[in-house]
């Protein structure tokens, strides 16, 4: 699903030449004024190319890979007739034509209302209205990198409650960072800012972030549902994003906010 997984579509045919091949991105592709100082660039699109279809979230990242075929590669791109009397997105390569989608990805309602009506998350959520009684709670589910805006976050909340000091003591901000080794420095820097930011606006405000660090495995589907249905707000703030379903889970789990019930809640 990332770019360390571009390559092998150029040698599955060689075991399987019949094979169907899709490649899907699920983080954001580079405009060509960046992915053009790539030593290897020309080899990572041939290889993507080598695929049947190559599928992006937005059709942001598609423009972009399309612009980097024709500018690095030469190669020409527009809308082919399908089988179903459509048209498709597509580049001609090698005398074959690469289909390229925008394939929105989206949440399970049913899934979601099955885990929301389990008593172990309501008694989740429960428990941290009840520890954050009478304020309004600010959620947060973010990877411990920099692109993730986790610093940026923080220094959006210190200048909210300097410039509106009305509302200091009356929000908390339960920030989750989700532990990321695999980035390596990026990882360590980010944690050592967002711990030093976090300690000084509680040194400022004492209470206004509580901040939990935890593995991916401590941070489920129901765990983060629990905290999606106990936040008033829930804030998503990445620089950059592939992919993010913390807006979709916090509205299936606020789905009821306009019932009698909802607004009780």
């Amino acid at each position: 699903h990332g770019f360390h997984l571009l390559i092998p579509p150029s040698f599955l045919p060689r075991r399987i030449p019949m094979a169907k091949i899709g490649i899907f991105l699920h983080t954001p592709f580079p405009s060509s004024e960046i992915f053009r100082t790539v030593w290897c660039r020309e080899d990572l699109l041939r290889g993507m190319l080598n695929a049947d279809q190559v599928g992006f979230h937005l059709f942001e990242y598609a423009r972009h890979f399309l612009t980097c075929c024709r500018r690095l590669l030469g190669l020409n791109y527009g809308m082919i007739p399908d089988e179903s009397g459509g048209h498709n997105l597509a580049i001609d390569y090698n005398g074959r034509h690469v289909t390229v989608t925008s394939i929105h990805a989206g949440v399970e309602p049913p899934v979601l209302n099955q885990i929301l009506q389990h008593s172990s998350t309501m008694e989740r959520a429960f428990s941290i209205r009840n520890q954050f009684r009478g304020k309004v709670i600010f959620c947060a589910i973010d990877r411990m990198e920099s692109l993730k805006g986790i610093p940026l976050k923080m220094l959006g909340l210190e200048r909210f409650l300097n410039r509106c000091p009305e509302w200091v003591g009356k929000i908390v901000l339960v920030q989750v960072g989700i532990s990321a080794f695999e980035r390596g420095d990026d990882y360590f820097r980010t944690k050592a800012e967002v711990l030093s930011m976090v300690e000084h606006i509680n040194n400022r405000w004492p209470g206004t972030v509580q901040f939990q660090e935890c593995a991916e495995s401590e941070m489920r589907l129901q765990q983060r549902m629990a905290l999606l249905r106990a936040a008033d707000v829930a804030m998503v703030t990445p620089i950059r994003d592939g992919l993010n379903l913390i807006p979709l889970e916090f509205t299936v789990a606020h789905q009821d906010a306009l019932t009698e019930q909802g607004r009780m809640d």
